[in-house]
């Protein structure tokens, strides 16, 4: 059971971080943002996602790999709709909000499967789980302009990826620490 609950958590991790970045520039564009202010925001996104990672890193050494992700993933519930709130130039910012939890995740998730399984059948258990990660991401870059395309409005989408972050903090909630701690 416990192995169905981290692979729809992360795989709804997966779902979120594959599709914001995809986003990024069309959203900015969108919300009245010029090109060059709309690829600054994804240099930001990059910049801002390479140097949280050794944070998160060090937040596993210090903390269960549990209590991280679902500090990531409850951060990037409440960050995913940051959008409605920022206007003009600071929405380029939301570019570097948004990535400290998918930079998070992008470190943090293969962490999870040897820490509640083990080692022994690392090979296996990644396996399967690849499968339904695969899924997500090749997904994740078409759900956000597909709602766009039949809604003609990029908020649909936002929500999607905020819920997306809370399903996985849910999950890894309900994914107990192994030895019921």
């Amino acid at each position: 059971r416990r192995f169905w609950i981290l692979t729809v958590g992360i795989s709804a991790g997966t779902l979120a971080t594959g599709a914001m970045p995809a986003s990024l520039i069309p959203l900015f564009v969108d919300r009245g943002l010029a090109l060059p202010q709309a690829i600054l925001g994804v240099s930001l996104h990059g910049i801002s996602s390479l140097c949280t990672r050794p944070v998160w890193a060090w937040a596993t050494q210090r903390f269960h790999i549990r209590t991280v992700l679902i500090a990531i993933a409850v951060y990037g519930a409440l960050a995913a709709p940051a959008p409605f709130f920022l206007q003009g130039d600071p929405l380029v910012l939301y570019a570097a909000i948004i990535s400290i939890s998918i930079g998070g995740l992008t470190t943090t998730n293969a962490m999870v499967w040897p820490t509640y399984f083990g080692r022994a059948h690392l090979g296996a258990i990644t396996g399967n789980v690849r499968a339904a990660q695969t899924t997500t991401s090749a997904i994740a870059p078409l759900i956000i302009p597909f709602l766009y395309e039949q809604l003609g409005d990029y908020s649909p989408g936002i929500w999607l990826v905020s819920s997306a972050w809370a399903v996985m903090a849910i999950c890894m909630i309900l994914a107990r620490k192994p030895g019921g701690r």
